[in-house]
């Protein structure tokens, strides 16, 4: 993939800098068991439990698409991000995400992830950027950066 390598270095400055950002994050204890909520959540994905998924977020939470200077949302409340993502595994039976990278940022959680799928028996990939924004222990926001 072509664009792979820049959107590397770049999710390796934004990670090195949650890295060393330690007065940003409420306690260590919530910043893990924040990103335990996202492992959690990208689990579910990835066994399409959008039951699962939804016991995860906040009522009123967002799922945003970013690309580029375009923002757009893509559900908003529970029962949106329930709609659309039963939709989404109906025309996705083999999609599946891992984690690459993931770091604490305050109220956020900082992930690459590794998008694969197969389309007629070709297996496809790629790394996305995600951050999972927080209201207490529910995902409120996830902002969903094109894949490069």
């Amino acid at each position: 993939m072509s664009g792979a390598p820049a959107s590397g270095v770049w999710i390796a400055l934004v990670l090195g800098a949650v890295g060393t950002t330690a007065g940003a994050e409420p306690s260590t204890a919530e910043g893990d068991r924040r990103q335990e909520i996202v492992r959690a959540f990208v689990a579910a994905f990835n066994r399409h439990d959008v039951e699962r998924m939804v016991g995860l977020v906040d009522d009123s939470v967002q799922w945003l698409s970013v690309d580029g200077t375009k923002l757009a949302i893509e559900a908003d409340g529970r029962t949106a991000l329930r709609e659309s993502m039963t939709s989404y595994f109906a025309s996705c039976p083999t999609c599946r995400s891992a984690i690459e990278s993931i770091g604490t940022f305050g109220s956020r959680i900082v992930v690459l992830e590794v998008a694969q799928w197969t389309v007629r028996g070709e297996r496809r990939e790629q790394r996305a950027l995600a951050v999972y924004e927080f209201r207490g222990d529910r995902i409120l926001r996830v902002h969903y950066f094109a894949a490069e």
